[in-house]
């Protein structure tokens, strides 16, 4: 159920209301996260803004759907997953490649900017950061104006993805089946590094395990040969 409280239209004040008359005439969306947008009518402008400027920002749709899929695959928003699933479709997405996204897959895509979107989306969010390897064939792939906008719409959508699962938003009735879960990382991971031997703690060494990943503080350590697992 959802965590915050539809604001009525006859509740809403002068300004919030301007705001909401102005989305729902021109067609953008009022529900959904936007339920806690309109609380500071002054962001769910903007951000309904921003949305307008990256469909804007010379991507085609297809390209900007399967970036925002992706995004919202990862965030794992029921709400958000319900309403860009439609979109896709609507821009020529095909059920296979929005089923493989939901599966957690790498869609199978015949265009490289299409297959980009999805791959830069979801090293982005998974890794915080690009690898130069997929930068660079971006750039390639990509204006510079198209490339900012593509990691934009990232951004943009996560903060939506990120409202809509912190307040619960509920779907509506009748959406689409909402994504499927993932199977949980193996908390037994082999660490291993390209360049360097697996590293030993000694006793100062403290280490936290967070599902696949490691958290530590610096400390003294000895370089060994054998591979460290972790169990």
């Amino acid at each position: 159920m959802t965590r915050i409280r539809v604001i009525g239209r006859d509740e809403m004040n002068e300004e919030q209301g301007r705001v909401f008359d102005e989305a729902a005439k021109a067609g953008n969306p009022t529900g959904g996260p936007y339920i806690a947008y309109i609380r500071t009518p002054k962001l769910m402008r903007v951000n309904q803004e921003l949305a307008a400027t990256i469909r804007g920002g010379g991507l085609s749709g297809r390209e900007r759907q399967i970036a925002v899929l992706t995004v919202v695959r990862h965030w794992n928003a029921r709400v958000p997953w319900a309403a860009q699933v439609r979109a896709a479709l609507a821009a020529g997405v095909d059920q296979p490649t929005i089923d493989a996204i939901n599966a957690g897959e790498t869609p199978r895509l015949s265009d490289p900017r299409e297959a980009m979107a999805h791959r830069l989306a979801k090293e982005l969010l998974a890794n915080k950061g690009l690898g130069q390897a997929t930068f660079d064939a971006a750039a390639k792939l990509f204006p510079e104006d198209q490339l900012v906008t593509l990691v934009a719409a990232v951004g943009q959508f996560s903060m939506v993805c990120c409202t809509a699962n912190a307040f619960d938003v509920t779907p509506p009735d009748g959406a689409p089946a909402p994504p499927a879960p993932l199977a949980a990382p193996n908390r037994a991971t082999v660490l291993r590094h390209p360049n360097l031997s697996p590293m030993i703690p000694n006793k100062r060494f403290q280490m936290t395990f967070v599902t696949d990943k490691i958290v530590s503080r610096r400390s003294h350590c000895v370089s060994v040969n054998p591979t460290l697992v972790v169990q």
